[in-house]
C-alpha cells in the first residue's frame, strides 16, 4: 500500500504532538518559578514573567484540552497502540501537574 504511514511512525507523530501541546505549561512553570524565586533579580522585569507566566499558562491549557481529545479520538479509533497512548497521557499529566505547580507558585507569592 504506497502513501501508508507506518504505525510506528505514527505513533511517533501522536507522542511528539503530545510532547509539543505540553510545552507550554513547562514555560509557564519556568516564569513562575524565575518570577517567585527571585523576586529582586537585576536581569529581569518581573513584568515580563508574569506575561510569559499568563501567555503560557493560557495556551497550556488549549494545548491540555487538544491532546486530551488526540488521545480520546485516537484510542476510540484504535489507531495507536498502548504504549502510544501511555506516552501521551503521562505528557498531558505531566503538563497538567507543571500547570498546577505553577498557579501554586504564584498564589504563594501573594
Amino acid at each position: 500500500m504506497e502513501g501508508a504511514i507506518e504505525p510506528r511512525s505514527a505513533d511517533a507523530s501522536l507522542v511528539v504532538a503530545a510532547a509539543i501541546l505540553a510545552l507550554p505549561a513547562a514555560v509557564a512553570f519556568g516564569a513562575s518559578a524565575v518570577a517567585t524565586l527571585l523576586p529582586n533579580s537585576d536581569w529581569f522585569l518581573p513584568s515580563a514573567m508574569w506575561f510569559m507566566y499568563e501567555a503560557s499558562r493560557r495556551a497550556a491549557y488549549v494545548g491540555a484540552a487538544v491532546a486530551i481529545g488526540a488521545i480520546i479520538v485516537v484510542a476510540a479509533q484504535r489507531k495507536a497502540s498502548t504504549t502510544c497512548l501511555a506516552w501521551m497521557v503521562f505528557f498531558v499529566a505531566g503538563a497538567i501537574t507543571l500547570l498546577w505547580s505553577a498557579g501554586h507558585f504564584f498564589a504563594g507569592r501573594a
